[in-house]
């Protein structure tokens, strides 16, 4: 290891101490205390948030509970209903909220909160949907074991839903590598024309439980904001894991 890597990975180490020590700093009081500059403080903050080791609220950041905990959750169990995150999102970019599982190899919905902050009762809304149609099942395969990756594809009957759709299994899989690797999904059009979806894991120990999903029009959520909206959704990924966690416990 050079020794500049060595330094940094010391630094890194010594910000999440001190985050665990004193949660919710800012960029410039972790440098302060640390006695870094403003761009290693920047470039190592940078690095962690990458692999997931902490998260940013507003200008504050912390650590990722959700990465270091190890806690029982049981996916049948877990209170949907008593979920704040969703509607503190819709507050912020007044877009449609999403949160929703695989089950039995199907897409099914627990929580929607539309833009106005109304929540959409999720058991008269049929979910017409494939896996590989939408942003919120291309994120939860995505971050599946492989074994129930490999099972899920096997089945899949590539039909498409609008020309956008996947329809070749080769493209797939590659787009679902490329989605792991990124963090989020896309639906750009594919389930229906005019609406797009961005979508980030709710991991828990490691392990995919659910898909937080942001929706709207074509106009609302446009290309160049991809970008930025993305790493929103992850952020409010990592919210809602903590909180899933909280009311677990």
């Amino acid at each position: 290891m050079k020794a500049t890597e060595q330094r940094t990975l010391q630094n890194g180490l010594r910000m999440l101490e001190l985050l665990k020590r004193h949660p919710k700093l800012k960029a410039t009081e972790i440098g302060d205390e640390l006695g870094l500059s403003s761009t290693s403080t920047y470039r190592i903050l940078a690095i962690l948030q990458e692999y997931k080791l902490i998260t940013k609220e507003k200008s504050y950041f912390q650590v990722n509970q959700a990465f270091f905990q190890t806690v029982i959750v049981n996916l049948k169990k877990i209170p949907w209903h008593e979920l704040k995150t969703p509607f503190e999102v819709v507050k912020e970019i007044q877009e449609n909220v999403y949160l929703a599982v695989i089950e039995d190899e199907q897409l099914v919905t627990k929580r929607i909160v539309n833009r106005e902050g109304i929540e959409i009762d999720v058991q008269s809304r049929k979910r017409e949907s494939k896996v590989h149609h939408s942003a919120i099942g291309k994120v939860l395969l995505s971050f599946s074991s492989d074994e129930d990756q490999k099972a899920l594809i096997n089945n899949i009957d590539f039909t498409p839903m609008t020309a956008q759709t996947f329809q070749e299994k080769d493209l797939f899989l590659r787009h679902i590598q490329e989605i792991n690797k990124r963090g989020y999904a896309i639906d750009d059009e594919e389930t229906e024309i005019g609406m797009r979806c961005i979508a980030a894991p709710i991991l828990i120990n490691h392990e995919v439980v659910a898909a937080f999903a942001v929706s709207g029009s074509t106009e609302n959520l446009s290309r160049r904001k991809f970008n930025q909206l993305s790493k929103k959704i992850i952020s409010f990924s990592h919210l809602v894991a903590e909180e899933l966690i909280h009311l677990s416990r």
